[in-house]
Order: structure tokens, then sequence, then C-alpha cells
């Protein structure tokens, strides 16, 4: 009898230490695919930004990955107005193009700084969407930046931070 009872104990603790190990296992494996596909998700917005028809070159000949430096406040404004139309595409994220060259600026733009005489070398940082909370994983791709009033092309990137 006393065996038995041994034996019971012995199976049953080697049992709920194969389910803790298993599921401690798929908890990891969950994890790590979400990763992948939080990651998957930063990509396909990386690649869709530079695209889209409101902030692309007007100019004809423009290259890949251009945007229009006088587009992207309007594109900004109306992200604001139309939220049903880009929420679904921009939540969680945050999206950024910053100027690389020739000026490096961790200054906002804003609409104010766009008629100053100084503009573009005043700012540096175009925020397209941010929903204000903390940013943690960051992906980032090259891009020109086109000025239409001067028909001068700047050095920037695009940035997308996930958000918790």
């Amino acid at each position: 009898m006393m065996e038995t009872i041994s034996v019971l104990v012995v199976f049953f603790v080697l049992l709920f230490l194969g389910i803790y190990l298993y599921f401690t296992a798929q908890h990891t494996s969950i994890e790590e695919t979400q990763d992948e596909f939080a990651n998957t998700e930063r990509t396909v917005l990386l690649a869709f930004v530079p695209s889209m028809p409101e902030i692309v070159c007007s100019k004809y000949e423009s290259p890949d990955n251009c945007v229009d430096m006088l587009k992207l406040f309007a594109f900004k404004e109306k992200v604001m107005k139309e939220k049903s139309k880009y929420m679904p595409l921009f939540t969680g994220f945050k999206v950024v193009v910053r100027m690389v060259y020739p000026i490096q600026s961790d200054v906002e733009c804003d609409a104010k700084m766009v008629n100053k005489m100084e503009w573009p070398d005043n700012c540096g940082v175009y925020t397209l969407y941010d929903e204000g909370k903390k940013t943690t994983t960051v992906v980032s791709t090259p891009l020109s930046l086109y000025l239409p009033s001067e028909d001068t092309y700047y050095i920037g990137k695009l940035e997308v931070y996930s958000t918790e």
C-alpha cells in the first residue's frame, strides 16, 4: 500500500513537472512568434509609407522612396482629421521622417516653421503619427526628401517605432 502511494506521488510530480516545462516552452515560442510578427508589420509599414500618394514626390523623374517635404505637413493634418482611415494602418506604431543630411536636427517641424526663411534648416523631424505611448523597437530606411520650392533633394530616413 505504501509503495503504491509513493509511486503515485512520484508519477504526479513528474506529470506536473512535464506539464510545467511544456507550457513554459509554448509560452516562449508564442513570444518569439509575436516578435517576428511585429517585426514583419514594421517592415511592411516601412515599405508602404514612402509610396503613399499623400506624401510621394510629385516630380515625375523623382527617385524611389522620395517624400515631398511640403506634403508631410498636410499628411499629418489629414491623419488627425481622418483617424478612422489611418488608425488601422498606424495603430501600435510611431512613424517619423528624420532629415539626416545636410542638416541633422532633433527639432520637430511644424507648419509655423515652414513659413520662416530658415526652413528647412531650422528643424529636422517630421512626426507623421504618434499615439503618445512609450516606444520600444525601431526599424528605419533611407529616403530622399524633396523640397519643391527649391527643387532640392535632402537625405532623410523613415523610422517606424513599435509602441507598447
